[in-house]
């Protein structure tokens, strides 16, 4: 499930509304919409990885320690499916969560999977938390209307602090294509 990407071709591209021809993207695994975490082991792996902060309890509750486990998985499996010239010349740039920073809600799970990407890599991976959401959006997973494109352009930001120096090519990580 997890020892190889997958790529976007010409084929399955106009299955995603807002990709076009010459947008490279990869991915892995396959998520099913609406089947539940039964489905599939990648249903398994993307419903633990989004399991909320609210599960951060002490002693841990199961679904967050599930939670560490699929970031710690994915983070892996990234580090041994990118090359290790990609991986260190590149810069990983985590899609933010729906809500902003600040926001008791806020999971940086992206984040953490890219912390783990770094350590199991071996190199000295660029990974920076250079988009940030200005506002809160509404979760598209939790909601029957999903965020439009020119919502999440109009919530995006760049954060200037940590943009030096300029990357040459970025790989924006994130955990559903759709």
């Amino acid at each position: 499930m997890l020892n190889k990407l997958s790529k976007i071709d010409q084929v399955s591209v106009g299955d995603h509304y807002y990709l076009r021809n010459d947008d490279e993207v990869w991915y892995f695994p396959e998520y099913s919409s609406g089947k539940g975490y039964v489905h599939s082991p990648a249903n398994q792996l993307i419903t633990n990885l989004k399991h909320g902060v609210e599960f951060r309890t002490e002693p841990p509750s199961g679904r967050w320690y599930y939670k560490n486990v699929a970031i710690e998985k994915v983070g892996r499996a990234l580090a041994s499916v990118i090359g290790a010239d990609f991986r260190n010349s590149a810069t990983f740039v985590p899609i933010p969560p729906s809500v902003v920073r600040t926001d008791d809600s806020y999971d940086g799970r992206m984040s953490d999977v890219l912390q783990a990407f770094k350590r199991y890599g071996g190199g000295t991976h660029d990974v920076r938390d250079l988009i940030y959401q200005a506002y809160s959006t509404r979760k598209s997973h939790e909601s029957d209307e999903r965020v439009t494109q020119a919502e999440l352009l109009a919530a995006y930001r760049i954060d200037e602090a940590i943009s030096a120096p300029p990357p040459h090519t970025v790989a924006l990580i994130d955990d559903m294509l759709t």
